[in-house]
């Protein structure tokens, strides 16, 4: 296959990754708003005026992972999907000897059964690896990496 088409499919299925942890993740405020709404007020919590209002906080304490999630998918939509990275920078494809990575967002998915780890320039592996090039190795947390492709 093709590295741009190849490249294409990775950034699509980190998509599909990010869209459903978005749509649990509403689902999940759906339902506490929901049981809020239909609750009876028996065993609330005495930090609360009424149990409506306690799964009503419960499901604001979500809100900050959706800002995350959708802060994530905007990100996504800032990459190149046809462009090839020569070194480890925002958008790169970095097969390594153990395990295969995606720069630019954060969040575990597959690719025709291969597993990826889509990581956020934040993250501290991130610094290590950054700038590296095809046939590179870095190490982080006592693991040694080599980079056997790079796209």
């Amino acid at each position: 296959m093709e590295l741009t088409e190849y490249k294409k499919q990775i950034i699509q299925s980190c998509r599909k990754a990010l869209e459903a942890s978005e749509q649990v993740a509403q689902q999940t405020i759906d339902q506490r708003i929901t049981d809020a709404t239909e609750s009876d007020e028996e065993g609330w919590s005495d930090k609360y005026e009424s149990k409506d209002e306690e799964m009503i906080e419960d499901s604001r304490q979500l809100e900050p992972h959706m800002d995350f999630l959708r802060q994530e998918l905007v990100q996504l939509d800032s990459i190149n999907e046809v462009g090839i990275n020569a070194e480890v920078g925002k958008g790169a494809v970095v097969i390594t000897d153990s395990i295969h990575f995606f720069i630019g967002v954060s969040i575990p998915f597959k690719v025709n059964g291969e597993d990826f780890m889509a990581i956020s320039t934040n993250a501290p592996i991130y610094s290590v690896m950054k700038g590296k090039k095809e046939g590179d190795t870095f190490s982080f947390n006592g693991k040694n990496y080599k980079i056997k492709q790079l796209f």
